[in-house]
């Protein structure tokens, strides 16, 4: 019982920090983008 909440919690985890990278790669490419429009 315990190992199997173990593993929904890793893999929630490893959802949420998938998640959260994507997040990070968007906001780096609009910050790009503007600073392109920028320059």
């Amino acid at each position: 019982m315990k190992l199997r909440e173990n593993r929904t919690d890793l893999v929630s985890r490893t959802v949420i920090m998938r998640f959260f990278s994507f997040l990070l790669q968007i906001q780096v490419l609009l910050w790009k983008k503007e600073t392109y429009m920028l320059s």
